[in-house]
């Protein structure tokens, strides 16, 4: 950590960002990790690609169990 993660549409433009970090500024270690920055391109707004790619990061973090 930390981890990034970008989505990009069919012309290879970055859409969607979200960044992973293990401490948002807090002492409860047992809340971790935490997403420090999501961003959609207004375009792309009401498509469910927050909700796609935070889906993905929880997927993403379980499988390798950081």
């Amino acid at each position: 950590m930390p981890q990034w993660y970008v989505g990009m549409n069919a012309k290879d433009e970055i859409i969607l960002g979200a960044g992973v970090i293990g401490n948002n500024y807090h002492k409860r270690k047992d809340l971790t990790p935490n997403v420090y920055a999501l961003y959609v391109e207004e375009n792309y707004w009401k498509q469910r690609l927050a909700s796609i790619i935070l889906n993905f990061i929880r997927q993403d973090f379980e499988r390798s169990e950081r």
